[in-house]
């Protein structure tokens, strides 16, 4: 945690939520992690703020004015604060395309247009005649290094479309604030590790420190979406190179492979996204920790019955494939030794993902999941292959200790004999 700044001191509560930031102001915490007021009396700031059962913030009072929003999905759509008026639309891609603005009861609703750059940021609002009304210039961190324009103020959403509370100086990301000064979220992630190396663990960070090419909409690991297409990718080559070695159809290995990749890797985000909540229950230290890892071990268990159930269907696809190719008859067998490998490596492969035993447990979701077991599942996979492999190809063993002379060729052999002949 960082415990201070420009040689001001910040404290946190048990659970690593700021409760008086460099800068003097005081925060409250409700639910775990959603921010129920900021309060800086040198700043003259007196704000609060209230969530709905997802977690999107519906409203907030700043120095008694109510600013009450709407949201379809997680996607903002109007902002209304005494008789002023926004209303916020997207273009097919999700990003901010344009806001309509009333001033007042008894102003027109006039439509501005955003002017973005390549990574989102807004930089500009223009009328309907191409006029600015906003300008906005951020450093690489979105940190506004100026703002000019009537609207400038009025309009909230500015780097990388992200709502800006010009009250605090804080983006708000639907599950966290962003600090742009101090370059970091001011409190921890729901994501114990994202995977990515040291700074992978460092739950503050603001999209793996790198501004440029990363942005995170929601506050959570910017990553998350890639686990299960990465999980599908690597079971489908590692089910392809199984049914090549063991001799089978390299198709039907490569997708309940997939499938099984993809299947895992969402079950063990599920669990771990579950454990996530218990932190919000208000359960003891020990308690917590014992009812996270009890659904972490379930999700392991359920993964480990997926991986025997996806190698079985694999099986029994082949089988069926040899019988029409007139390969084999007679009735389906389970090899019972290969089930019990997949379902082994993808239980500790899992396990490798929690990272098990913590007290603090988050969503360590699939990508980690693959990362990180995806190379017990490789290991497991070659002992697996190899064990097929000797079985299929015995060594072969001399019987016979006599040496054989090879026979010379035939040019050599005349000539010897017509020497002796001689």
């Amino acid at each position: 945690m960082l415990t201070a700044f420009n040689g001001k001191a910040i404290t946190y509560d048990t659970i690593g939520n700021p409760l008086r930031w460099y800068d003097g102001t005081d925060f409250k915490w409700v639910n775990g992690k959603q921010l129920a007021s900021a309060v800086n009396a040198g700043k003259g700031l007196d704000a609060s703020y209230t969530y709905n059962v997802d977690g999107l913030r519906m409203s907030k009072t700043v120095n008694g004015v109510e600013h009450k929003y709407i949201w379809q999905g997680d996607r903002l759509l109007s902002e209304s604060y005494g008789d002023t008026e926004l209303e916020f639309f997207y273009d097919e891609s999700g990003k901010p395309y344009s806001m309509s603005y009333k001033a007042d009861a008894n102003a027109d609703r006039i439509m501005y247009y955003y002017v973005t750059n390549l990574h989102g940021d807004i930089m500009s609002m223009v009328d309907a005649e191409g006029f600015s009304v906003a300008e906005y210039y951020y450093n690489a961190w979105g940190l506004p290094m100026g703002t000019l324009g009537a609207l400038a103020e009025i309009n909230p959403l500015r780097y990388r479309g992200y709502y800006f509370d010009t009250e605090t100086d804080l983006y708000y990301l639907k599950s966290r604030y962003y600090d742009p000064f101090v370059c970091r979220f001011i409190n921890a992630d729901n994501y114990q590790s994202t995977g990515q190396d040291i700074i992978g663990c460092n739950m503050f960070a603001y999209c793996g420190n790198d501004p440029i090419s990363r942005k995170d909409d929601a506050g959570d690991f910017w990553g998350i979406v890639v686990g299960a297409a990465v999980g599908g990718l690597v079971g489908a080559v590692f089910g392809a190179i199984n049914a090549s070695a063991a001799g089978e159809d390299v198709g039907t290995g490569a997708l309940y492979g997939a499938l099984a990749g993809v299947v895992t890797s969402l079950v063990g985000a599920g669990a771990a996204a579950l454990a996530s909540v218990v932190g919000t229950w208000g359960l003891s230290a020990s308690m917590t920790s014992i009812v996270c890892n009890s659904i972490k071990g379930a999700g392991m268990c359920v993964n480990a019955a997926f991986g025997a159930r996806f190698d079985y269907l694999s099986q029994k696809q082949q089988f069926n494939i040899k019988v029409k190719n007139g390969l084999a008859s007679g009735d389906f067998e389970p090899d019972y030794t290969s089930m019990l490998i997949s379902a082994a490596s993808v239980f500790g492969s899992t396990f490798l993902s929690y990272g098990l035993p913590s007290t603090n447990v988050f969503l360590d979701d699939s990508l980690i999941d693959i990362i990180g077991g995806g190379y017990i599942n490789m290991s497991a996979g070659v002992l697996e292959m190899s064990a097929r492999w000797i079985s299929s190809n015995p060594p072969k063993i001399k019987t016979d200790s006599v040496k054989t002379r090879k026979a010379l060729p035939y040019n050599r052999r005349w000539n010897n004999e017509r020497i002796l002949m001689w």
